[in-house]
């Protein structure tokens, strides 16, 4: 990140990824202008069909360029105008959707209140919608109740109209119920959702909660469950905690019968000196009954470096059954009179499926310096090596 003058921040990113011998880029371009009550953001992100590793999490607006405009002044301490416009064009179909708001947002120490506009457009077809939302506090504060509500100004036609209606009510510092419920219409399909339930420290290291949940939709028609738990934390000695958990749903109504599970689980922490230690093991009983241990130990071994180490079992039982093991090494370097930080991971997983089994290794260095007072530079080099063998074939990336 550039910092021009103290009113402008730019903000440059570029990567690349090669898998199966495609290589594919992202790059994302932010300037940002904030002064006094104004401030001002423009972007432009594009990321390639291809970019990424298979199986890497939070790889979203793929195959797609995007550029958003931002703007937010304040009228008040309290009262703001929040504009906001983005055009997303895939790459490979030219297909163009174009989002606009129009929001404006007040916040007080008692309740707060956003009311606004939203226009959604899919090549010729588009979505108007006006929405509000409030959130209140009573009773200092014990009692909160919030809404909202998006409606079409003309027929709801990408995304759902939505009534959301919550309410938090401490009855005392140990004890606070919930609800909430939500309708959702798209066209003619009409979604509902309901939950209330409580959640309480009956005694010293426990906590307990309980709740009622509803769903109805077209497809699956009228579904209930009851969710429960328990948990207890004993305190050992000042470095020494034992957690014992119970969690299960049951279904109450409906042909959900098959979602119902009962989970057990144990934990231990250890703390002494710049030494973490975690050792944890759960049971789900179940239609595929599952069974998952853990192991992590982190430790700061001096004022520059860090390192930690985790490994991780997992098992499911039943004649689909399945299994897991992986295990990550992370190491950190960061000298305190240095604007310096390194971040080097590798993860390794083995998967067993049936007459499938795979290996993984994925392997991330991270940099980051603050070159000057203005200026920071980081970067990141991932590589990956994946092997499937299937009826005694391999086939590697």
């Amino acid at each position: 990140m550039l910092k021009l003058f103290k009113d402008v921040d730019i903000e440059l990113e570029s990567a690349k990824s090669k898998e199966n011998k495609k290589e594919a880029k992202a790059n994302l371009a932010k300037v940002k202008y904030h002064k006094k009550d104004i401030t001002i953001e423009l972007s432009h992100q594009m990321k390639e069909k291809d970019f990424g590793i298979q199986n890497q999490e939070n790889l979203r607006d793929l195959d797609s360029k995007i550029d958003s405009i931002k703007s937010s002044y304040a009228i008040t301490k309290d009262d703001m105008i929040v504009v906001k416009k983005d055009k997303k064009r895939a790459i490979s179909t030219d297909m163009i959707e174009k989002r606009d708001s129009l929001e404006y947002r007040h916040k007080s120490d008692s309740y707060s209140f956003t009311t606004g506009f939203r226009k959604i457009t899919q090549d010729s077809i588009s979505d108007k919608k006006a929405l509000f939302s409030l959130k209140k506090k009573f009773l200092n504060s014990r009692l909160i109740t919030s809404m909202t509500k998006v409606k079409s100004l003309n027929k709801s036609l990408l995304e759902p109209d939505e009534s959301i209606f919550s309410v938090d009510y401490m009855l005392k510092p140990s004890i606070k119920l919930f609800a909430q419920s939500r309708v959702a219409k798209l066209k003619d399909e009409r979604t509902k959702a309901f939950k209330a339930g409580v959640n309480t420290n009956p005694w010293s290291g426990a906590n307990a909660n309980i709740a009622l949940s509803s769903q109805e939709d077209m497809q699956s028609g009228k579904n209930s469950f009851l969710n429960y738990g328990l948990t207890q934390n004993i305190k050992a000695d000042k470095n020494l905690d034992f957690i014992l958990g119970y969690d299960a749903q049951k279904s109450v109504k409906g042909k959900s019968s098959l979602d119902d599970y009962k989970t057990y689980s144990t934990e231990m922490r250890y703390t002494k000196d710049r030494l973490n230690y975690r050792l944890k093991s759960s049971f789900k009983e179940s239609k595929s009954d599952k069974l998952d241990n853990s192991f992590s130990i982190d430790s700061k071994l001096n004022n520059n470096y860090a390192v930690a180490f985790g490994l991780r079992s997992s098992k499911v039982f039943g004649k689909e059954g399945s299994s897991e093991l992986s295990t990550s090494a992370v190491l950190a370097y960061r000298p305190n009179k240095e604007k310096l930080i390194i971040l080097n991971k590798t993860d390794l997983k083995v998967e067993k499926n049936q007459d499938e089994r795979s290996k993984k290794v994925i392997n991330n260095i991270y940099f980051d310096s603050q070159v000057t007072d203005k200026t920071r530079v980081d970067s990141q080099l991932g590589m990956k090596y994946f092997q499937t063998t299937i009826d005694s074939e391999n086939y590697k990336d």
